[in-house]
């Protein structure tokens, strides 16, 4: 797992170095053994689009991303960065974070 201090826009991200096609993103959140006493946050998973703007992919500030089981979100495009963000200016954690090409 990997987890950020707190603050406005902290975030974990996967740099891809270059433009590559991503088909889908799998996350769970972190639950409490992972050391530190990780827990749910609020926070957006986004990709970086050719524009370089960020597009958000799943929203998971009212309904938190689960820590239970893995959620898959598709994708489908070109990129050169996912991150998870956290929503609510506080801590950015995730137990799973994966990347598909």
């Amino acid at each position: 797992g990997a987890g950020t201090s707190g603050g406005a826009n902290s975030y974990i991200q996967a740099d891809l170095g270059s433009f590559r096609h991503v088909s889908r993103v799998e996350v769970k959140s972190a639950g409490s053994g992972m050391a530190g006493g990780w827990g749910q946050y609020p926070c957006r998973v986004q990709y970086r689009n050719t524009s370089n703007g960020w597009v958000t992919l799943r929203d998971f500030t009212s309904s938190l991303m689960p820590r239970d089981y893995i959620t898959n979100i598709p994708v489908g495009t070109q990129t050169n960065a996912v991150r998870i963000i956290n929503t609510n200016n506080s801590y950015c954690c995730a137990g799973t974070f994966r990347v598909f090409g």
